[in-house]
C-alpha cells in the first residue's frame, strides 16, 4: 500500500523582499540615503524627464494624421515628428 502524506496545516508563505523595492506606500530603500538635493541635481533630473514627456506628442501626430487627416496633415505630422525626434 502507498502511504499518503496529509499536512496538518498549510505552510505560511514568506514574503519576498527585494533590496530595491519597499513596502506598499514606502519608497525603495535606495532613496532613503538621499538627504539633500541641490539645484544642479534638480536641473539634471528635469533635463532627463523633459524628453520623455515630449515624446508622446510627436508619436501621436502621425498616427492620428494617417488615419483621419488629409495629405497636408500627413506631411505636417511627419515634419513635426522629424524635427522633434532626430
Amino acid at each position: 500500500m502507498h502511504e499518503h502524506f496529509i499536512p496538518t496545516r498549510a505552510p505560511t508563505p514568506t514574503p519576498q523582499r527585494s533590496s530595491t523595492s519597499g513596502d506598499l506606500g514606502q519608497p525603495p530603500r535606495t532613496f532613503t540615503r538621499i538627504t539633500q538635493v541641490d539645484g544642479g541635481v534638480l536641473w539634471c533630473n528635469l533635463a532627463l524627464l523633459l524628453p520623455a514627456s515630449v515624446l508622446p506628442f510627436p508619436a501621436a501626430q502621425p498616427a492620428f494624421a494617417m488615419v483621419n487627416g488629409t495629405d497636408g496633415d500627413k506631411v505636417n505630422a511627419l515634419l513635426i515628428y522629424a524635427v522633434i525626434i532626430p
